[in-house]
């Protein structure tokens, strides 16, 4: 199964050294709006650059397309936040693969509340169990409701359970 990662514009000190570390080379690369400029600075090549682009300025933008495959552009008033809107479309272009979303807090609080709860709309509840919210300190996985086997994790000391919905 690949993996769909999706980077966000929230902070995340670490993006970069991740993603060296942990970005096979069949893996995709998403980048959302600010987080796509901060990937292509850094010498990545998005498979797909997505958002309304309304965080970076004109020559930021530009820069994106050079270094993105494909550009998903988007109007800044609609229903869906920009990560929302990716996570939509990797689903679409990859539904049966793994999606790990990094940059996803820090910044605007609205923007990270809506990323953490997303979990809980219907449109996205077929891939929770394949959804992981990764940073510095965190890596959040979803479990539906029944009885399930957790393994540790390298370099985590800690496991909390935390309900979410019914």
């Amino acid at each position: 199964m690949k993996e769909i990662i999706i980077v966000s514009g929230g902070e995340f000190n670490g993006v970069v050294e991740y993603l060296r570390e942990n970005k096979p080379a069949d893996n995709k690369l998403f980048g959302v709006d600010r987080g796509a400029l901060r990937l292509v600075d850094n010498g990545f090549t998005l498979d797909m650059a997505i958002g309304d682009f309304d965080s970076v300025t004109a020559e930021e933008f530009e820069r994106i397309k050079q270094g993105a495959k494909r550009i998903h552009r988007t109007i800044p008033v609609k229903d869906d936040t920009d990560t929302e809107l990716a996570l939509k479309v990797a689903i679409e272009t990859y539904p049966e693969e793994k999606y790990t979303l990094l940059g996803y807090a820090g910044g605007r609080m609205d923007h990270f509340l809506a990323n953490l709860f997303m979990v809980t709309q219907p449109r996205f509840s077929n891939i929770i169990e394949r959804l992981s919210l990764v940073d510095e300190q965190n890596t959040l996985t979803f479990l539906k409701p029944g009885k399930h086997k957790l393994a540790s994790q390298l370099g985590f000391d800690y496991l909390s359970l935390i309900g979410i919905g019914k």
